[in-house]
């Protein structure tokens, strides 16, 4: 099985953010979708660590 990354199994902690005005509200929209990419990001890598011969994933 290949090692897999820490970064890519590391839980990522959630966006802290005060929200007193509607500029905070759109600016902890947009670290969630930061958060997304990167788990996207991150599942993308993974199927790529599988598709290595010799990996868990190889059929």
């Amino acid at each position: 099985m290949p090692e897999v990354p820490a970064h890519l199994v590391t839980p990522l902690s959630e966006p802290v953010r005060r929200v007193s005005h509607n500029r905070d509200l759109l600016q902890l929209l947009a670290d969630y979708e930061s958060l997304r990419r990167r788990a996207n990001a991150d599942r993308a890598s993974v199927y790529q660590l599988l598709l290595k011969p010799g990996s868990a994933g190889e059929q």
